[in-house]
C-alpha cells in the first residue's frame, strides 16, 4: 500500500467511525426509544456500506418527511442528522475496505484552488460564529431540549454546513466511479423527496381544508416541523427542487421514466399552487426558464425535438386554447368539468393522429358507431347513478386503451373504439358540466366540446406528424398545471387576498430587516451576532408590546417543570405561544388536571385540537384563572367543552394535539403533573411530570411569526455570521452559479439543474431565512458546494481495483 494510499485508508476509517460513534450516541438517546432507533441507524450504516450508492438517492428523497420534532420534542437535533450520519458513516468505512484504492487520477480534475479556500473560509466563518453564538447564550451548556433561546441552537444551525461537508467527498468519490449515475442517482433522489413533499401536501390539505378549498385560510407546511414558528421551508424546498424534477423528466430515455417524473411534476405543481406563496410563484418559473437556456445552449437536452415538425407551436395552441376554456368554463362547471375538459384536450392530439390515419371507408363506418354509442351513452347516463361520471370515465378509458394497442398498427376495430370513445368522452364533459352547474354550466362546456369535435373530425383534412412520448407527457403535466393555477386564482378568495397586501407586506419586511440589523452592534460587524442568536436577540431588544411568549425547562432540586411566559403583543387565539403534544383523540369529554405556582393573577389556555402545525379544525378548549399563591403549588382541574376532535378519513387520517398557553400578556407560569383525562379516565399524555426533559413536547406560534426569523436568507447570513459569512457566502454563490453558466462547468449536463434549482431557492431566500431550517440548508449548501467543484468528464477511470483485475483494469485504461 502507498502513502497516499495509507493516509486514505486511514482518513476514511477515521471519518467513518466518528460518524458512527455520533450516530449511535444521539441514536440511544432518541426520545422515542433509543434502542429502536440504533437498530435503524445501524441499518442505514450497513447500507451505506454497500458498493452502490444509496445514499445518493436516500438522503435527498427521505429529508422532506424525516422530521419527528412533533413526536419527539427534539429541536437541536433531528432524525435527518442521523440518516445521514449513518450513510455517510457507512459508505466512509466502504472506502477504507482492504482492498480499496485511492485513484491517483481523477475524472475531470480535482477541487481547484478558489474553490477550496471559499470553502474553508465558510468552514472558519461558521465555527467562529457558532464560538460567538455560545459567548451571546451566556457560555455553552449541553442539553437535548433547549429551545431557540439557549446556546445549543448555534449547534443546531451550524451542524447543517457540516453534515453538508459530510457528503461532498463522498459525492466525488461517486463522480470519479461513473459521473453520469450520480448526477443521475441525485436527481432521482431529490425528486423523489419533491414527491414525498407534495403527496404530504395533499394529505394536509385533505384532513384539514379539502383538496380543492381554495378560499380557507390556510397555508400548507407539509412534514416540516420548522415552520411551527412560521417560515417558508417548503417553499425552499419546492423552489430548489422543481427544476431537478423537470431536468429529469426532459432526461427521461423510457417511457416508464417519462411516467414517473411526470406524475411527481403533477403532484407538485398542485403542492406549488397551495401555498399560496409569491415566492414560489415567481422563484419557480424563473428558474425553470433558468434550466430550459441553459440546457437548449449546452446540448438541446432533447428540447429540441419538441420544436420538429411544430411540436411547439402545437402544444402552446393547445395548452392556450385550454387555459382560456378553463377560465370561461370553470365558474360554471367547477373542478369536476375543468378536469374532464383537461383529459380530452390531452386526448385530442394523439385522436387526430389515429383518425388521420384511417381509410376513408373505415372512417366513415367508425363515424356511424360513434353516433350510435354517443346516443347509448347519453341515455344510459340518465338511467344509472352518477351516470355523467361513468360515461366519461368508460369513454376516456377506452379511448386510451385502444390509443395504447394502436402503436402496433391502426385496424378498423381500434379506429372505432378510438373514435367512439373520444366523442363519448367529450359527451361526458357535457354531462358532468350540465350535472355540476346546471343550464348555466351547459352552454360554455357545449361550445368548447363542439369545437374540440371539429377540431379532431378535421384532422383527415390533414395528416398530422407524430409526436414522442415526452412530448405528450409534457403536454399533460402541462394542462394539468395550468388546470390547478386557474382553480387556484378563480376557485377562492385567498390568493387574491395575499396579492392584495403585497405592497404592506413588503413595508413590514423592510421595517423588519431594519429593526434586526440595528440589533446589531459595533463589536458584531465582521463575525456577527452569532449562529442562532436572532429569537434571542430579539426577545430583549424589541420595542415594549412586541415581546413574544416563550417556554423553558427549569430543573433544580424539587424535580422539572415548565416555565410558561405570555407575549407581549396582542394575544388572540393565532397569538397565543403553545406548548403542544401529539395525542390520540380518546374519547370525549377532556378534562385537564394539573399542578401551577405563579406570583400574580393569570390566565391559562387549554385545547385538544384537529391540529398539524399552524391550524386547527374542531377543538374543545377550556381557560381558567389562577390567582397569585406567593410562590405556592397549587392543584387544578377543569373540563375542556366544544367539539371533540375526530380522526378523520382513513386515508387522510387527521392528527390531534393537546396545547397548554399563557393567556395573560407578559406573565409567568410554572407547571408540573400535567395530565389529560379522557371520558375513559385514561391519561392521554406521556411525560407530564417533564421528568424526562421536554421529551414528546412541542411548541407552535400560529401567527406571531416575525420574532423568530430574520425573514431574508442574506440578512440571517449578516445579522449571525457577519460581513465575513456573509461575503463569503456571497463568493461561494457567485462563483458556482459563473462556473455553471460559463465556466469550465457548464458543460456538465446537471448544470443546467443546479442553476435553476439554487436560484429558485435564493428568489425564495430573499424573503424569508431558509437557512435556519438545517435539513433545507443541508442540501442547499450541499448543491452549492458541487456547483463549486463538479468538472465535465473527460478521461473515466475505473473507481477500485479489485485483487486479480489488474489486467482488466489495464486494457480499460489503454
Amino acid at each position: 500500500m502507498s502513502h497516499s494510499s495509507s493516509r486514505g485508508f486511514l482518513a476514511n476509517l477515521f471519518f467513518g467511525l466518528i460518524l458512527a460513534g455520533v450516530g449511535i450516541f444521539l441514536a440511544w438517546h432518541h426520545p422515542l426509544g433509543g434502542f429502536t432507533a440504533s437498530a435503524l441507524f445501524l441499518m442505514l450504516f450497513a447500507l451505506g456500506t454497500h458498493r452502490f450508492p444509496f445514499w445518493l438517492v436516500i438522503v435527498p428523497a427521505v429529508m422532506p418527511v424525516i422530521g419527528l420534532a412533533p413526536w419527539s420534542g427534539w429541536v437541536s437535533f433531528e432524525e435527518f442528522d442521523l440518516l445521514v450520519l449513518a450513510m455517510a458513516g457507512g459508505a466512509y468505512l466502504r472506502l477504507a475496505l482492504p482492498g480499496k484504492e485511492v485513484l491517483s487520477r481523477r475524472t475531470g480534475g480535482g477541487v481547484s484552488l478558489v474553490a477550496a479556500l471559499l470553502i474553508m473560509g465558510f468552514v472558519l466563518s461558521v465555527i467562529a460564529s457558532m464560538l460567538r453564538g455560545f459567548g451571546d447564550a451566556g457560555g455553552f451548556v449541553f442539553g437535548w431540549y433547549q429551545g431557540y433561546y439557549e446556546s445549543m441552537n448555534s449547534i443546531r444551525l451550524a451542524k447543517s454546513f457540516f453534515l453538508a461537508l459530510c457528503l461532498l467527498p463522498l459525492w466525488t468519490r461517486c463522480c470519479q466511479e461513473n459521473q453520469d449515475r450520480a448526477a443521475s442517482l441525485l436527481s432521482v433522489g431529490i425528486a423523489l423527496g419533491l414527491g414525498l413533499a407534495s403527496l404530504a401536501t395533499i394529505w394536509e390539505r385533505l384532513a384539514f381544508t379539502g383538496l380543492l378549498n381554495f378560499s380557507t385560510d390556510y397555508r400548507t407546511t407539509a412534514l416540516f416541523w420548522e415552520m411551527h414558528v412560521g417560515g417558508a421551508a417548503l417553499d425552499g424546498l419546492l423552489a430548489l427542487s422543481v427544476p431537478f424534477a423537470v431536468w429529469a423528466f426532459l432526461s427521461a430515455r423510457s417511457t416508464g421514466r417519462l411516467i414517473f417524473f411526470g406524475s411527481i411534476l403533477a403532484l407538485a405543481a398542485y403542492a406549488c399552487l397551495t401555498t399560496f406563496s409569491r415566492g414560489v410563484y415567481l422563484a419557480i418559473p424563473v428558474g425553470l426558464l433558468l434550466m430550459l437556456a441553459l440546457s437548449m445552449r449546452n446540448t438541446g437536452f432533447r428540447v429540441g425535438k419538441l420544436a420538429q415538425g411544430g411540436g411547439v407551436v402545437a402544444a402552446f395552441l393547445l395548452l392556450g386554447l385550454f387555459g382560456g376554456a378553463a377560465i370561461w368554463i370553470f365558474p360554471t362547471s367547477g373542478y369536476r368539468g375543468m378536469l374532464a375538459l383537461c383529459i380530452s384536450v390531452a386526448l385530442f392530439y394523439p385522436v387526430s393522429f389515429v383518425l388521420g390515419k384511417a381509410q376513408p371507408k373505415d372512417f366513415r363506418r367508425a363515424m356511424i358507431t360513434s353516433i350510435a354509442v354517443i346516443l347509448f351513452g347519453v341515455m344510459l347516463s340518465y338511467l344509472l347513478p352518477k351516470g355523467a361520471y361513468l360515461i366519461f370515465a368508460l369513454g376516456s378509458m377506452s379511448t386510451v386503451a385502444a390509443l395504447w394497442l394502436a402503436r402496433g398498427g391502426v385496424t378498423f376495430k381500434l379506429l372505432a373504439i378510438t373514435m367512439a370513445g373520444y366523442f363519448l368522452a367529450l359527451a361526458g364533459c357535457v354531462l358532468i358540466a350540465s350535472h355540476w352547474g346546471g343550464e348555466a354550466a351547459l352552454g360554455s362546456m357545449l361550445m368548447t366540446c363542439l369545437l374540440l369535435l371539429i377540431a379532431v373530425l378535421s384532422s383527415r383534412l390533414r395528416s398530422l406528424p407524430e409526436r414522442s412520448n415526452r412530448w405528450h407527457a409534457a403536454l399533460l403535466c402541462s394542462l394539468l398545471f395550468i388546470g390547478f393555477s386557474v382553480a387556484t386564482f378563480s376557485g377562492g378568495s385567498y390568493m387574491t387576498e395575499r396579492f392584495s397586501t403585497s405592497q404592506q407586506d413588503m413595508t413590514g419586511r423592510l421595517n423588519h430587516w431594519k429593526a434586526g440589523l440595528g440589533q446589531l452592534d459595533s463589536t458584531d460587524g465582521l463575525l456577527g451576532k452569532g449562529l442562532g442568536r436572532y429569537p434571542a436577540s430579539h426577545f430583549f431588544a424589541a420595542p415594549r408590546g412586541e415581546h413574544p411568549g416563550g417556554y423553558r425547562l427549569v430543573e433544580d432540586e424539587t424535580g422539572s417543570y415548565l416555565l410558561l411566559s405570555g407575549g407581549q403583543h396582542v394575544i388572540g387565539w393565532g397569538e397565543l405561544y403553545r406548548v403542544t403534544q401529539r395525542v390520540s383523540p380518546g374519547t370525549a369529554p377532556y378534562s385537564v388536571s394539573f399542578d401551577v405556582r405563579t406570583e400574580k393573577d393569570i390566565g391559562l389556555h387549554f385545547e385538544v385540537c384537529e391540529k398539524h402545525l399552524l391550524y386547527n379544525g374542531a377543538c374543545a378548549t377550556g381557560q381558567v384563572s389562577v390567582k397569585g399563591s406567593a410562590g405556592q403549588w397549587k392543584k387544578m382541574e377543569l373540563q375542556l367543552k366544544g367539539s371533540a376532535p375526530d380522526r378523520g378519513s382513513w386515508y387522510a387520517p387527521n392528527l390531534v394535539a393537546f396545547s397548554v398557553a399563557m393567556g395573560s400578556s407578559g406573565e409567568l407560569a410554572y407547571i408540573d403533573n400535567l395530565a389529560l383525562l379522557d371520558g375513559f379516565g385514561e391519561n392521554l399524555l406521556a411525560n407530564g411530570n417533564f421528568s424526562d426533559g421536554m421529551a414528546h413536547w412541542f411548541s407552535s406560534s400560529d401567527r406571531h411569526h416575525m420574532p423568530w426569523h430574520m425573514k431574508s436568507l442574506f440578512f440571517h447570513t449578516l445579522f449571525d455570521q457577519g460581513v465575513l459569512g456573509f461575503s463569503l457566502l456571497s463568493l461561494m454563490v457567485l462563483v458556482a452559479f459563473w462556473r455553471l453558466t460559463a465556466g469550465s462547468a457548464s458543460r456538465h449536463p446537471m448544470a443546467p439543474a443546479l442553476v435553476g434549482g439554487m436560484a429558485g431557492f435564493l428568489i425564495v431566500g430573499l424573503f424569508d431565512s431558509l437557512l435556519d431550517v438545517p435539513r433545507l440548508a443541508t442540501l442547499f449548501y450541499w448543491l452549492l458546494m458541487i456547483g463549486l467543484i463538479i468538472q465535465v468528464k473527460r478521461n473515466p477511470w475505473p473507481a477500485t481495483r479489485e485483487r486479480g483485475t489488474d489486467h482488466d483494469l489495464a486494457s480499460q485504461g489503454n
